[in-house]
């Protein structure tokens, strides 16, 4: 009787080397690293509001600023804060306002997201009120790249009332050659988007990275007005197409060498 069955022969030593050796080849192919060679980072928030009683005359004000900010250049995930609430008993006038930034500095990668929020309210038709809020948050970062590279820009942004100068971005070489400076693009389409992935060709160098974000926020009488603006982006080295079909090259092959092979047996 003619008999079909299936074994898996252990994989051979040189083919399990020569696969490695494609693996490891597109390894130390690797992209462009980022050097940090220096950053500042600031977060601030500042809020006055004033009220006046119409029944009985009286008035309340306040006022108050919170800053955050550091220069250390550190590599790694860092969170800055600064924030404030002011509160006037007599009629719920406030103003209130949040600046905060994450960033995360490494090698392969610089990420960046920020908030600049700011409000001014009040909530009596027995009182007057009026006041003014403000947030920013302010991220610098020189880094040098080792080897030209292609990177991959990705950003995304919301600004009430599409106030464009609220948010504010900033690539430039040393000698001040602008890279991208656009928090915006236009699609073929025509419709503007906030939201996008760019890519860029950066020669070896070194380079000054920069974002700011603005919040504004005011209250006179009946008419108020809140700002919040929020964006976050991130700049990456793009791998070269060799460096995946290497590494693809020794997947194939271990994979080939490990397939089941066929066997026929004869028996009777």
């Amino acid at each position: 009787m003619n008999v079909t069955s299936w074994a898996r022969p252990p994989v051979p030593l040189a083919a399990f080397l020569v696969a490695f050796a494609c693996c490891a080849g597109a390894a130390s192919a690797r992209a462009a690293t980022f050097e940090t060679l220096s950053q500042a980072r600031s977060a601030s928030i500042y809020g006055r509001v004033a009220a006046v009683h119409l029944e009985s005359g009286a008035t309340r004000h306040d006022e108050d600023r919170q800053s955050a900010a550091t220069s250390e250049a550190d590599v790694g995930p860092a969170r800055l804060n600064a924030g404030l609430a002011l509160e006037l008993p007599d009629g719920w006038a406030y103003a209130q306002g949040r600046a905060e930034q994450f960033s995360s500095l490494g090698p392969d990668s610089i990420r960046f997201s920020g908030l600049a929020d700011a409000n001014v309210s009040s909530g009596s038709a027995d009182v007057q009120a009026e006041g003014s809020a403000g947030a920013s948050v302010d991220f610098t970062q020189r880094f040098e790249l080792d080897a030209a590279q292609d990177v991959r820009l990705t950003m995304n942004s919301a600004v009430l009332r599409d106030r464009s100068e609220d948010f504010q971005f900033l690539l430039a070489t040393d000698d001040g050659r602008v890279i991208w400076a656009d928090t915006l693009v236009v699609g073929d389409d025509g419709v503007v988007r906030r939201s996008f992935s760019q890519l860029l060709n950066l020669q070896a160098g070194r380079y000054t990275l920069s974002a700011s974000l603005r919040a504004g926020a005011f209250l006179s009488g009946d008419l108020a007005q809140a700002g919040r603006t929020q964006a976050e982006f991130t700049l990456a080295p793009v791998p070269e197409p060799g460096t995946w079909a290497l590494a693809g090259l020794g997947l194939v092959a271990l994979v080939w060498r490990m397939r089941p092979a066929r066997r026929n047996d004869d028996r009777l």
